[in-house]
């Protein structure tokens, strides 16, 4: 019998590795390739498994903000002392100017610009908290006005969308990944119960759409709102969200099957931390070993060794009770 949450946790093993993938020096190609589906899985994950807090919203709120805008701020300090450091090895010299420009940036919480650097993969915290709030509001209004709750607030977005290009909290990220829900919602159903003669046919035919789609050469990211097309995008993610959760099925009873469980589970602190770690680890190294940190990184082979190492590492450091408090 399928364990689901052992599946669902398999397929973000694999996502997080391909987030932390996705922010190395790969190239275009396989940027775009990660870019067109890596997020948008997260937000239809959240659709399949939904659970509406109608009659504890409030409480509900206030524990997923503790859990994700708390770790958003922890790693926002974090990320300032990067910042000041990386800022004294390039210019011996701190900059309390610059360091107070970036902690106002990371207070307004924008992707657009590159603006949450050096630490840009936080606008998912705030992004997704937002996203949780939205859907428990939206389905607390459902038992007032009915599926009118589903529409009522769409106007709005559409035109803070038009009307802005530097949205606080990156707010853009969490209207445009609405539709995602949906798809979730859809697959939640019938995907894991589907008879398996079918099932080869349905990533065959997934996979076919997706790269038909892909093939356009769109770029993609979410966070400012690079959604090609809009309708290719949302397509995208929910094409591909088919093969992923089906290829966990398969690596679910494999060898690699316990080891992205337990990647699954914590994917908060590698999401927060990976570029910290890589950026920082890969400059001592190349220091100790006397290499240009320019080719180390842009080499493919220290690319996947390191990808994947950090990600096993933050989910061990974080294990521990005594660390991960003053992270997470």
């Amino acid at each position: 019998m399928l364990n689901h949450n052992n599946i669902f946790d398999v397929a973000k093993g694999l996502l997080i590795l391909l987030v932390v993938f996705g922010h190395q020096p790969l190239g275009d190609e396989l940027h775009r390739f990660i870019y067109s589906f890596h997020m948008g899985f997260f937000f239809i994950l959240y659709g399949v498994l939904f659970k509406e807090h109608s009659n504890d919203l409030i409480q509900y709120i206030a524990f997923k903000s503790g859990n994700l805008i708390g770790t958003y701020y922890k790693a926002v300090v974090w990320s300032l002392l990067f910042f000041l450091l990386v800022s004294y090895i390039k210019f011996d010299v701190f900059s309390y100017e610059a360091l107070t420009m970036k902690a106002i940036d990371y207070l307004v919480g924008s992707a657009y610009d590159g603006n949450l650097s050096p630490n840009g993969p936080l606008w998912f915290l705030l992004s997704y908290f937002f996203y949780n709030f939205y859907f428990q509001v939206v389905y607390y209004l459902e038992k007032k006005i009915g599926l009118a709750a589903h529409f009522v607030f769409i106007p709005i977005f559409i035109s803070i969308l038009f009307s802005f290009t530097l949205i606080p909290f990156t707010l853009n990220a969490t209207i445009l990944a609405i539709p995602f829900f949906y798809v979730g919602r859809f697959y939640k159903g019938w995907l894991l119960c589907l008879d398996s003669k079918y099932i080869l046919i349905l990533i065959s035919l997934s996979l076919f759409l997706f790269f038909s789609i892909f093939m356009m050469g769109n770029y993609y990211d979410i966070s400012v709102s690079n959604v090609g097309y809009y309708i290719d995008y949302i397509l995208l993610g929910g094409l591909f969200f088919i093969p992923i959760i089906y290829f966990s099925i398969f690596l679910e009873s494999t060898f690699f099957g316990p080891a992205l469980v337990y990647l699954g589970k914590r994917t908060l602190g590698v999401l927060c931390y990976h570029i910290l770690f890589i950026t920082g680890s890969s400059y001592v190294l190349s220091r100790v070993l006397n290499l240009n940190y320019d080719v180390l990184r842009g080499s493919i082979s220290y690319i996947v060794f390191i990808s994947i190492a950090s990600t096993f590492f933050l989910s061990y450091l974080f294990d521990i009770k005594k660390l991960k408090k003053w992270f997470i």
